[in-house]
């Protein structure tokens, strides 16, 4: 992680400018999903495998994968990795808490989940994550001097880089479960697609 968040950040999103926001529900599971004893990691693999060529980020919802208790965030752990794994020619990985502590500082280290950046609650969290994380930080709904912000109304990510801001829109739960079917995989990239470029258009291969 020794290259700097921003950099990474601007070099991604002029490829591709959207994020993808990945909060598992059980209950809008495609049925095949749900039939797993622990659906959250194939589920969020799936979206991931299908999608990885696509996107400037993932935003893991970590209430969402909480909400079944450690499980969830054992999956969660899983699904990180997952992207990591590609090497480094892959999508970012954002911790989406927001987070309201310093205390998460470890949790997020390489040593730990490894992420690219975090969502923090207020300005007053994010020096320490900033700094942490090679300015990795976004403030919810509010921009200060050299930080991100996630907007969440607008639904995007927005970073200061080289004199301009970096705009990436956040696809969510639309795109998510966009596709029922046992094929949803194949749902879920042709929405992403369409979402950013176009059904006109194809992404970038290279």
């Amino acid at each position: 992680m020794s290259k700097m968040f921003g950099d990474r950040f601007a070099t991604r999103a002029a490829k591709y400018p959207a994020a993808l926001m990945i909060s598992p529900k059980l209950l809008h599971m495609p049925v095949l999903i749900q039939r797993y004893d622990d659906p959250f990691l194939p589920f969020s693999k799936a979206i991931i495998g299908a999608t990885r060529d696509l996107v400037c980020a993932y935003l893991f919802d970590f209430a969402a994968y909480f909400s079944i208790g450690a499980a969830g965030v054992i999956a969660m752990e899983r699904a990180i990795a997952y992207v990591i794994g590609a090497g480094d020619d892959r999508p970012l990985v954002i911790l989406h808490v927001p987070i309201a502590s310093n205390a998460y500082v470890p949790a997020v280290s390489e040593t730990a989940l490894a992420v690219d950046a975090v969502t923090v609650s207020d300005a007053e969290f994010a020096s320490v994550y900033d700094a942490a994380l090679n300015g990795g930080v976004f403030i919810m709904n509010d921009m200060k001097a050299g930080k991100g912000r996630f907007d969440i109304q607008g639904r995007r990510l927005e970073y200061p880089f080289g004199g301009q801001i970096i705009e990436v829109s956040v696809l969510g739960d639309e795109a998510v479960y966009a596709d029922q079917r046992d094929t949803f995989p194949d749902g879920v990239r042709a929405f992403v697609q369409n979402a950013v470029w176009g059904t006109d258009k194809k992404a970038p291969t290279s």
